[in-house]
């Protein structure tokens, strides 16, 4: 990894009092003591140990707006990779919050990503690049501050603690980390290679936080020695790994269901049975199940894929899936705007790339509109099921702001959308399709995660379209 910075400082010789007026860091003169120090931040506890006029062993600093990062390819060494940009603009009329980018570093203080690996790592955001002026001269540093990772996910593996994503929501979940009197925790950090990783070229998306509310991480990559691409060890899986034996990944899948508060064999005993004896299971003799495994009669999960265009709108944005008002579940769709310098965004972007996602509708969900729609046992068939499922859904896009940008009614006797009022086929899903898939569970130990088969595909849950939301209805 190099760490390139310009020749020219955007603000040369300052005097260390100037520069925290400058830069709007009250504490620097304190965090530059305590680093000058040597003694360590966990040795510190976090606290400054520095009065706010302690004396250093210079006077003047260096500031620069912004820094580059320029790594080699993990795919291939002799290949360098385009330089990502970490920006530290202080606050200004025109940039009343400035522009302070969020990084991920290598820090004493952090948390744990893996059980094999003992780097810890935190996210922070760079509020300043300085460079004392020394004879000789310093190596660079960043004053930072400090988020944490929520104490409420993580996950024990082999007596280790390990920072995980939130259920559900599949991101990490990060606060401000504040000192006693609410500011926030801030500090000094040495610019060295393979220390610091930006997180607007390798994660998904980084929202803002008021008021020290949660902030949501969500990673596009996870890290490995060289920052490189890989998959996250999960629980004690390695996903990018085959399973050794049948065993290992019945005994992963039932961790991984247990984490999630996945029990579809519980869920199978709370429905009402009358009203899904119409609901057709194949039996043992007519499918081919793992030993010991019993089909669970008259009950199906349904779940709902969906495949987004990634670039549809130029940024990130969300597909919401509704039962009556009810959120069902969604899918994210992290992308970078059109004018990022990304050439892999670029190709993805021509060649329409789409992003996957799989929402399982609860059972007790399908339980209401089965039982809501009682009919008579001619009625009673699978097919009229699958379209009183779709009836009762509706789908929203929605920006990261909460904005609705497209709707659309489930079912085939929804009104359809006129041309006037339709999103463009750029935006709309590419597929949002209603699946179903029947259970078996292990005749003697019920702690045996389900065995899914007779997936069936069953209908397309918005054929009638999608109306953009952002034009006016058309008079009645």
């Amino acid at each position: 990894m190099a760490l390139l910075l310009a020749l020219q400082p955007h603000f040369p010789s300052l005097s260390v009092d100037d520069a925290s007026k400058a830069l709007s860091i009250p504490d620097l003169r304190a965090a530059l003591g305590d680093f000058s120090s040597g003694r360590s931040y966990t040795a510190r506890n976090g606290h400054h140990l520095a009065s706010p006029d302690c004396p250093l062993p210079f006077s003047h600093i260096h500031a620069w707006h912004k820094l580059r990062i320029q790594q080699r390819s993990v795919q291939n060494p002799l290949s360098l990779r385009p330089a990502q940009t970490i920006q530290a603009v202080p606050p200004s009329p025109a940039l009343p919050f400035g522009r302070a980018n969020t990084v991920l570093i290598s820090h004493e203080s952090g948390e744990l990503f893996s059980a094999e690996s003992d780097k810890r790592y935190l996210v922070a955001q760079v509020r300043a690049i300085l460079q004392p002026i020394t004879d000789p001269s310093s190596p660079p540093l960043i004053y930072v501050e400090f988020f944490k990772f929520s104490s409420a996910h993580f996950v024990v593996v082999d007596d280790t603690r390990i920072v995980a994503p939130a259920p559900k929501i599949e991101m990490f979940v990060v606060h401000h980390h504040l000192r006693s009197n609410d500011r926030r925790l801030g500090g000094i950090v040495q610019l060295v290679p393979n220390s610091l990783l930006p997180l607007h070229d390798y994660t998904c998306c980084f929202t803002r936080s008021e008021n020290n509310q949660p902030m949501l991480w969500r990673s596009a990559v996870v890290l490995s020695e060289q920052f490189g691409y890989s998959y996250q060890e999960f629980l004690g899986v390695k996903v990018d790994k085959a399973a050794s034996s049948p065993k290992e990944r019945q005994e992963a899948r039932a961790r991984i269901a247990k984490y999630y508060d996945v029990d579809l064999q519980t869920d199978a005993t709370k429905i009402s049975l009358p009203s899904w004896q119409h609901i057709p299971v194949p039996g043992a003799d007519e499918a081919e199940l793992p030993s010991n495994f019993q089909p669970i009669q008259y009950f199906r999960v349904f779940k709902v894929l969906v495949q987004l265009y990634e670039h549809a709108l130029g940024s990130s944005y969300y597909f919401n899936l509704y039962c009556k008002k009810e959120l069902v579940g969604s899918v994210a769709v992290f992308a970078r705007e059109d004018n990022s310098p990304c050439k892999a965004c670029a190709v993805r972007r021509e060649n329409q790339s789409v992003v996957r996602g799989v929402i399982t509708i609860p059972p007790a969900i399908i339980n209401k509109i089965i039982v809501h729609h009682s009919a008579t046992p001619s009625e009673k068939t699978l097919d009229n099921t699958v379209n009183q499922i779709a009836q009762s859904l509706t789908g929203q896009l929605e920006d990261l702001s909460g904005n609705v940008i497209a709707f659309a009614q489930g079912g085939n006797q929804a009104p359809a959308v006129s041309a006037d009022q339709a999103i463009s086929k750029m935006i709309r899903p590419a597929e949002v399709t209603l699946l179903s898939s029947a259970l078996a569970e292990h005749a003697e130990d019920d702690k045996q995660p389900v065995h899914f088969f007779d997936w069936q595909r069953h209908v397309d849950l918005f054929p009638s379209g999608w109306k953009d939301e952002s034009k006016p209805s058309a008079p009645k």
